[in-house]
C-alpha cells in the first residue's frame, strides 16, 4: 500500500496518474496548501521541502518502507518497483528521462510562473508577464516539434508525458493559443482519454465534501439515517476533507449534527438560513460519492410552489450539479451559480428549459484560489465588465433577460477595499437592469472592520444590509432571516418610500 501526500495541483496530479496507470493500491492524504498544511511537522518528514505531492510506500525495497518526495524521483521508483512506464536501459531510458528532467527544469518552473504573473500577482507586472508568457510559447513549441516526429515525448507513452500533461493541460491560464501547437493538441488529446487518466483527474478533484443541515420555510431538511456516517468513510478513503456546516439558528434546537452522529469533520463551519433548498453540496465527486448524494438530493418535504427555494451553489463540474436539478424539479425558482454558467455546460439548458431564475456571480479564481492576492486597476468597472459578458453568453444560449439576477460576489477574490468600493457603487450595475443579489451576512470584511467573531457580526451586517439596500439592492442573502427582514423592511421604507407588505413567503 501506498500513501500518498498531495493536493490537486499539476504536481500532484502526475502522481494519481501514474499510480493509477500503474494499478497499484494507495490512500490519498490531503494536504491543503492553500491552510499550510505543507508546513506541518508530521508533513516535514516525509517532505522536507515542503512541497507536494510524496509518498511513502509500506512495501519498498527489502518489505521496508521508504518515503520519497519530488515528483520526478517519485515517478522513477513507481516506474521501476513495477517494470513499467520507463525502459529499463539503453537509449529509451536515456531519451525518457531527458524529457522527464526537461519538464522538471523547464515546463513546471516557467508555466508555474507564468500562472502566477498572469492571475495571482498582487499587481499586474508587464515585464514578468511578457517574459514567462514568451517562456511558456517556447517550451510549448519545444514539445509540438518534438511531438510531430513522435507519438509521445519518449516515442512510447511514459512517465515523461505523464510529468509534461498536467501541466500543458493549462493552456488556456498560460497565454497559449493551442491552435499554434497542433501536434501538442492531439497528445493532450490522446492522453486525457485514457481511463487512468480520467480516474486520477477525478479523484484529484475531489478536495472537499459539505454537509449542512438547512432550514427552510418548511422546516429542517435532514438527510438519510446513516447519511454521515457514511459519507465520513468515503471522504477518508478519497482523501477529501468533510466539513460539517452547523446552521447556527438550528444547533441548540438540535443538538448539531456533529454531536447527533458523532462525527469527527476536518472543518465545522456555521451555515446559512435560505428560505429552501437541498442539504448537500459535493466539491469533487467520485462514482461512490455521486451515488450516495443522489439519495439525499430530494427534499423530504413537498415543497410549496410560493416558497423560494435556493437550489444549490454550483461551482464548477466537480460540484454535485444533481443536486440543483433536483431542486428545480421540487419547485425551486432560483439557481446559485457561483461560476456565473462557465461550470458544468448541462446548467445553461436546465436553465433555459425551466425558467428558472439564474443567480451570476462574479468571482476571481476558484474558491480554493480566489483571496490569493485578488487585484483590480478598477473593480467596479472590471465587475460590470464581467456582467456584461455573462448576460451576453446567457442571453445567446437561451436564457432571456428576466431570469437574470446579479451577484458582484462580496467576499469572493476581493480584499476589505475591494468590498467597500462595490458596495459604495453598486447603483452602478443599475444600467443591467437586472435584480441584484448582494451577500453580505456575517462576511469576513465586516470582521475586519468590526474585529469581532462570526457569531458577533449580526448589527456589522445589519448595517451593511441597510446601505444596500439603500444602493439597489433586491435580494439579500442572509443567515438570521428574521432580524434581517426588519432591517431590509425599515430601509426600504426610508430609501424608497416604500412599506413592504408585512406577509412574506420568504427574505
Amino acid at each position: 500500500m501506498i500513501d500518498l501526500y498531495t493536493w490537486p495541483t499539476p504536481n500532484g496530479h502526475k502522481i494519481h496518474i501514474a499510480l493509477e496507470e500503474l494499478g497499484l493500491p494507495y490512500t490519498v492524504h490531503a494536504v491543503d496548501i492553500g491552510e499550510g498544511d505543507q508546513f506541518k511537522p508530521e508533513f516535514l518528514k516525509i517532505s522536507p521541502n515542503n512541497r507536494i505531492p510524496a509518498i511513502v510506500d509500506r512495501d519498498g525495497p527489502k518489505g521496508k518502507p521508504i518515503a520519497l518526495f519530488e515528483s520526478g524521483a517519485i515517478l522513477i521508483y513507481l516506474a521501476e518497483k513495477t517494470g513499467k512506464l520507463l525502459a529499463p536501459k539503453g537509449n529509451a531510458r536515456y531519451h525518457a528521462v531527458q524529457w522527464l528532467m526537461f519538464q522538471m527544469g523547464g515546463v513546471g518552473p516557467m508555466l508555474g510562473q507564468t500562472h502566477h504573473f498572469r492571475t495571482y500577482a498582487p499587481e499586474q507586472i508587464p515585464y514578468a508577464v511578457e517574459r514567462y508568457t514568451n517562456e511558456a510559447k517556447r517550451l510549448y513549441g519545444v514539445v509540438d516539434r518534438r511531438l510531430g516526429e513522435a507519438e509521445y515525448l519518449a516515442g512510447e507513452y511514459g512517465i515523461a508525458d505523464i510529468a509534461t500533461f498536467p501541466w500543458l493541460r493549462h493552456w488556456d491560464k498560460q497565454g497559449i493559443a493551442l491552435s499554434d501547437y497542433p501536434n501538442v493538441a492531439r497528445w493532450l488529446g490522446a492522453i486525457e482519454k485514457r481511463p487512468a487518466v480520467e480516474r486520477a483527474l477525478k479523484e484529484g478533484d475531489v478536495a472537499c465534501v459539505l454537509a449542512e443541515p438547512v432550514m427552510t420555510n418548511l422546516g429542517v431538511i435532514h438527510p438519510d439515517d446513516g447519511f454521515h456516517v457514511a459519507l465520513r468513510d468515503l471522504t477518508r478513503r478519497y482523501g477529501a476533507l468533510l466539513i460539517i456546516d452547523e446552521t447556527h439558528t438550528q444547533v441548540a434546537c438540535f443538538g448539531g449534527f456533529t454531536r447527533k452522529w458523532r462525527l469527527e469533520p476536518d472543518i465545522l463551519t456555521l451555515g446559512k438560513c435560505v428560505g429552501g433548498g437541498v442539504p448537500i453540496g459535493v466539491y469533487g465527486l467520485t462514482a461512490e460519492l455521486s451515488a450516495l448524494v443522489e439519495r439525499n438530493t430530494e427534499p423530504q418535504v413537498a415543497v410549496d410552489g410560493k416558497t423560494l427555494a435556493i437550489g444549490g451553489t454550483t461551482y464548477g463540474n466537480a460540484l454535485n450539479m444533481a443536486a440543483a436539478r433536483a431542486a428545480l424539479d421540487a419547485g425551486a425558482v432560483v439557481v446559485n451559480d457561483v461560476t456565473a454558467l462557465r461550470g458544468d455546460p448541462s446548467m445553461i439548458d436546465v436553465v433555459a428549459r425551466t425558467g428558472a431564475g439564474i443567480v451570476l456571480m462574479h468571482m476571481r479564481g476558484t474558491p480554493r484560489t480566489m483571496q490569493q492576492a485578488p487585484h483590480y486597476n478598477d473593480v467596479v468597472e472590471e465587475v460590470g465588465d464581467f456582467f456584461e459578458e455573462r448576460i451576453h453568453f446567457a442571453l445567446a444560449h437561451g436564457i432571456v433577460r428576466k431570469q437574470i439576477i446579479l451577484d458582484p460576489g462580496i467576499g469572493f477574490g476581493k480584499l476589505l477595499a475591494h468590498n467597500l468600493m462595490l458596495l459604495a457603487q453598486l447603483l452602478c450595475f443599475e444600467r443591467f437592469e437586472c435584480p441584484l443579489l448582494v451577500g453580505v451576512s456575517q462576511k469576513a470584511f465586516l470582521g475586519q472592520i468590526m474585529d469581532r467573531s462570526v457569531q458577533e457580526r449580526q448589527w456589522g451586517t445589519a448595517a451593511a444590509v441597510a446601505m444596500a439596500v439603500d444602493r439597489g439592492a433586491g435580494i439579500l442573502r442572509v443567515h438570521d432571516v428574521k432580524a434581517m427582514k426588519d432591517v431590509v423592511r425599515v430601509a426600504t421604507a426610508i430609501s424608497r418610500q416604500t412599506i413592504l407588505p408585512m406577509k412574506a413567503h420568504h427574505a
